[in-house]
């Protein structure tokens, strides 16, 4: 039986809700048997599990799955097997993903016919098979279904396991198309835009990706800014270029943060602006993008290591990753300022000792920096030093401010109790030393 076209959200209906309302949204889509937005749910919780505020709501859709396979739902343990195969719960696991797709492979899933395809056509989890990957894909299409059309179409296109076959690789597109399917809309656009199989036809390249935007589609939102930003198609339109680029970052499209980078490197569409730049080219760097050493080096000749150090301050708490260019300006340029933002007594960040002891830890970006040093010999640095000393002073004074709620003949311990009134106490305390209240239980425990 054909696979029906789906319902799922437009790119006006994404708007309308909240990022986190978005994931969860996508989620019951996929549990319920619509996969229409798989790579936007995969590069969306990539990038939020990167950002500790946002672990909990990921780890809640993570568990929903769960109780979806122990409920019996096929759809739930093909979701498992992709988020073993991205590695969105901790590390990839592609035993396991084969695992839960050859299960829901045999319970008749096509799209767990699908993904394992994939893993055969890439070589994930094993060598790479061609053969098997195309029997799994063409059992799937022989059952109706969009995305195996999409996926079978695009090794046609680019000679895997065989020839390129461009006019198979349209038909197969062009019957997903039928379907309802994004991503076979936006591969056609391709073709038409690059006259692959054909003459180049930029008015059905525009046409398709078109349709694809309005489905919610981050690549074709890239794609057709791309073209707005070459002149593919009509005149250069930068406005048009920035907003269906942003567009597609909104959505986690890696190579729109990347391009959108460029432009603002450049000054396309507007003033050049280097920090911009750098906020963006480090975002797509997390998202997976290679960055060639000059791609961000060469900014850092015209703009302020402090300048970045404030864009990026969240990412750096954080622990996220930096690019080898980064790394190295803030290695020679950037530690005393690291150093003064970590140790100020009036913030937030340095007089918190859970974050502080974060920070310290050796494999931690920030300490990586401070504890930088051409001379091997030494075994921290003085920025490093420096830091520790601040740690054991914050953590001092705590155990004095809880030292003497404990003592029952302080006054303050006689007017709040030692277990009464804890949330007031706590309020005092942190208003002293304005780092997380809690803190200041992990330092008492022992």
């Amino acid at each position: 039986m054909p696979e029906k076209k789906n319902n799922s959200l437009s790119y006006l209906d994404m708007k309308k809700i909240s990022i986190n309302e978005l994931m969860s949204e996508v989620l019951n889509q996929m549990l319920s048997g619509d996969y229409a937005h798989e790579d936007l749910w995969v590069n969306l919780i990539k990038f939020h599990m990167r950002h500790p505020e946002n672990r909990g709501t990921v780890e809640k859709l993570l568990e929903q799955c769960g109780r979806g396979i122990n409920a019996g739902n096929v759809n739930a343990l093909v979701v498992q097997g992709l988020i073993c195969f991205h590695g969105l719960d901790g590390e990839k696991d592609n035993k396991k993903a084969i695992e839960c797709l050859e299960l829901a492979m045999k319970l008749a899933s096509t799209q767990a016919m699908s993904y394992r395809a994939y893993m055969h056509e890439s070589g994930k989890g094993g060598e790479i098979n061609y053969p098997e990957a195309i029997r799994l894909y063409e059992s799937a299409i022989d059952l109706g279904h969009a995305g195996a059309m999409n996926d079978r179409a695009f090794m046609h296109e680019d000679g895997q396991g065989g020839d390129k076959n461009y006019p198979e690789a349209i038909r197969l597109y062009e019957s997903a198309i039928d379907l309802g399917h994004a991503g076979a809309m936006s591969n056609r656009a391709f073709m038409h835009k690059e006259g692959l199989g054909g003459d180049i036809n930029y008015l059905e390249a525009i046409r398709l990706y078109e349709l694809a935007i309005d489905l919610g589609y981050a690549s074709a939102m890239h794609n057709r800014a791309f073209m707005h930003e070459k002149g593919l198609g009509g005149e250069k339109n930068y406005p048009e270029a920035i907003r269906l680029y942003e567009s597609a970052i909104d959505l986690g499209n890696a190579a729109s943060i990347h391009n959108r980078a460029f432009m603002h490197k450049e000054g396309l569409g507007g003033d050049i602006n280097y920090l911009e730049a750098i906020r963006l080219y480090e975002k797509a760097f997390k998202c997976g993008i290679d960055l060639s050493d000059n791609t961000i080096s060469n900014l850092y000749t015209n703009i302020d290591i402090g300048s970045v150090i404030e864009v990026i301050w969240d990412d750096l708490l954080a622990g996220n990753t930096f690019s080898k260019s980064t790394m190295e300006q803030l290695q020679l340029k950037g530690k005393d300022i690291l150093l003064e933002k970590l140790t100020d007594l009036n913030s937030v960040t340095g007089t918190s000792l859970y974050r502080l002891k974060q920070v310290a830890e050796s494999s931690h970006p920030i300490a990586r920096i401070l504890n930088y040093s051409s001379d091997d010999k030494a075994e921290h640095t003085q920025e490093y030093e420096k830091l520790l000393k601040h740690i054991e002073l914050i953590n001092g004074q705590r155990r004095t401010l809880y030292s003497i709620n404990f003592d029952e003949d302080s006054t303050l311990h006689k007017f709040f109790g030692r277990r009464q009134n804890s949330e007031i106490l706590e309020m005092i305390l942190n208003d002293l030393q304005p780092g997380n209240a809690t803190d200041t239980h992990i330092t008492m425990n022992k």
